[in-house]
């Protein structure tokens, strides 16, 4: 993936999930080849469920939602956006 992103120019690889199937070495691997990608300045940003995912990435963005009001929470954000205030379009 290093590779292919470097020679194609994409600096920034976002992932939603896909590690619920995965346990054992296949889990380790593919966790490790993320740190390998974030770790040639390329931005990462994965979307998960799975803790042995989420504890293995020490920046992280956690969503919640109580009623209609979404929380984002994490390092640089600020605010909660009710869903009245959200922007249509």
């Amino acid at each position: 993936m290093a590779e292919f992103t470097g020679k194609n120019g994409i600096e920034a690889l976002f992932l939603d999930e896909g590690f619920g199937t995965l346990s054992g070495d296949p889990l380790r691997n593919s966790i490790t080849s993320l740190k390998r990608l974030g770790n040639t300045g390329k931005l990462l940003g994965i979307i998960t469920h799975v803790n042995g995912v989420i504890e293995e990435f020490d920046l992280r963005l956690a969503a919640s939602k109580s009623g209609k009001v979404s929380k984002l929470t994490g390092p640089g954000v600020s605010g909660i956006l009710p869903e009245s205030g959200r922007k249509k379009g």
